[in-house]
């Protein structure tokens, strides 16, 4: 099976906690506005996240840790601009294949 959801990268490594809690997550379709939320909206931290996981798995430098996202999903085309944002960490930029 390929892998076509496109590279993942981060900008900024979090290696001693995650600075990003009560951070604002923003998502943008071609540079409109879709999604903005607060990650201190989460069910469960995101240090509760990374303790589970790794408790059961090694995480390894670069993993992406994929979680629900706030209200606003819609449609994507081939084609979009995809870009999320976790204030204090990076923003993750994609192209839809």
């Amino acid at each position: 099976m390929n892998d076509t959801t496109g590279n993942r990268r981060i900008v900024r490594v979090m290696a001693d906690g995650c600075p990003c809690w009560g951070g604002v997550i923003t998502s943008r379709v071609n540079g409109e506005l879709r999604q903005h939320g607060r990650t201190s909206q989460m069910v469960f931290t995101p240090a509760r996240l990374i303790a589970h996981i790794s408790a059961v798995m090694t995480l390894e430098p670069g993993d992406v840790i994929l979680t629900g996202t706030p209200s606003g999903v819609g449609p994507l085309a081939a084609g979009d601009m995809v870009e999320v944002e976790v204030g204090g960490v990076g923003v993750l930029k994609n192209s839809v294949e």
